[in-house]
C-alpha cells in the first residue's frame, strides 16, 4: 500500500507507556480505504541501518544475519481504516502500548485505490500508559464479525500477486447479506499466508484460554484454507496447529479451535486465511473469536505454550 511513514529509534523511556499517534485527514473521491497506523517493533537490522545510515539490507548483511533469521518481531499495532468516499476534515487516533525490548517505532498515512486523502497536523505523543480493558467472557470480540459493513474493521494481508483479490462479496453468505472472499492468484514467486484478521492488543489476555471460529466455503479451491491465533509475545509469537484444513469444493464447514494464552502476551491476532497463490477462491463468513475461561496451565497445572526457539545463527 502507498503510504508516507517516519521510523523512529526508541529506549527504555518508552517502555510500559503509550503512545498515541494522531492526524487530520481528508477524503476527496476515495475508491478504497486510506489509514493511519502505528507500529512497535523489536528490529535490531532497522536500528543499526539507522544509526550506520545505510539500507536494512546492507545493515543485515554486516550483521551477518540471514534473511529467514531475522529477529524481528511485531510488539504493538494499532490501525484504524477509513473509507467514506468525501469527508470534512476529521481527526484521527490510534494508540499502543510500548513493550519492554521495544526499539522501533513506525508511523504512517497510507492508501490503496483511487481518489485523494490529505493528511495534516501529524502528531505522536506518549501518555502514562492506561491499565488493560477488562474482556467478558462468551462475548464475541470480533468487530463485523458478518462482513456486513464495509471491512474497514479488519485488517488485510494481500500478497502483490497476479489476481489476487481479498473483498467483501454481497453475492454469497453463510449468514446475513456478505461474506468475506479471497482468490488466490495465478502465480507467486513463494507460498505465503494471505487473508484478513483482527488484532486484539490487550496485555490483560494471558492465562485465558480463547477460541476463534467462522465458517468457511471452498469453490476449486487448489490450496488450503484455515484459521489461526497468533499471541505476540517479546520472545515471539505462540501459535498451535491449526485444528483442520479446507480445500477443493466445501461446502459452508464451522472450523474452531481453541489455545491457551501464554503469559506475557500483548496482542492476540485471529486469522481467517489460506495460503497463496493457489487457483480457486474461498468464502469467510460469521467468525467469532470469545474468552471461554481461564487457561489449562492456570486451572490443571499444565506447562503454558511457548514460542519456537530463536535462531542460533
Amino acid at each position: 500500500f502507498h503510504n508516507w511513514s517516519q521510523t523512529l529509534l526508541v529506549g527504555k523511556e518508552l517502555w510500559g507507556k503509550d503512545l498515541v499517534f494522531s492526524v487530520w485527514t481528508r477524503n476527496t473521491s476515495l475508491q478504497g480505504r486510506a489509514y493511519v497506523l502505528l507500529q512497535a517493533y523489536r528490529d535490531t537490522i532497522t536500528k543499526m541501518s539507522r544509526i550506520w545510515k545505510i539500507d536494512r539490507e546492507a545493515a543485515r548483511e554486516r550483521l551477518h544475519v540471514i534473511k529467514s533469521d531475522d529477529p524481528l518481531m511485531s510488539l504493538g499495532w494499532d490501525r484504524q481504516y477509513f473509507s467514506e468516499p468525501e469527508t470534512d476534515w476529521i481527526r484521527r487516533e490510534v494508540r499502543i502500548f510500548v513493550p519492554p525490548s521495544t526499539n522501533v517505532i513506525v508511523v504512517r498515512c497510507g492508501i490503496f485505490g483511487i481518489g485523494q486523502v490529505l493528511f495534516d497536523d501529524a502528531s505522536l505523543v506518549a501518555e502514562t500508559a492506561r491499565p488493560p480493558e477488562e474482556l467478558p467472557l462468551h462475548a464475541n470480540l470480533i468487530k463485523d464479525p458478518g462482513f456486513e459493513e464495509q471491512g474497514d474493521a479488519w485488517e488485510y494481508s494481500i500478497p502483490p500477486y497476479e489476481g489476487m483479490q481479498i473483498e467483501r462479496d454481497s453475492t454469497v453468505a453463510h449468514g446475513g447479506r456478505a461474506s468475506m472472499r479471497m482468490e488466490g492468484g495465478a502465480t507467486g514467486p513463494v507460498p505465503v499466508r494471505a487473508g484478513v484478521c483482527q488484532l486484539i492488543a490487550n496485555r490483560g489476555l494471558g492465562g485465558k484460554r480463547l477460541r476463534l471460529s467462522g465458517w468457511v466455503r471452498t469453490d476449486s479451491l487448489q490450496g488450503q484454507a484455515y484459521i489461526m491465533i497468533y499471541c505476540s509475545t517479546i520472545d515471539g509469537d505462540v501459535h498451535e496447529t491449526t485444528p483442520a484444513e479446507f480445500g477443493m469444493n466445501t461446502p459452508w464447514t464451522k472450523s474452531v479451535m481453541e489455545v491457551d494464552v501464554p503469559p506475557g502476551t500483548y496482542m492476540i491476532w485471529g486469522w481467517f486465511l489460506f495460503n497463496a497463490p493457489a487457483q480457486g477462491r474461498l468464502f469467510y463468513d460469521d467468525v467469532s473469536l470469545e474468552i471461554i475461561g481461564p487457561a489449562d496451565y492456570v486451572t490443571k497445572g499444565t506447562p503454558p505454550p511457548k514460542p519456537p526457539p530463536l535462531p542460533t545463527r
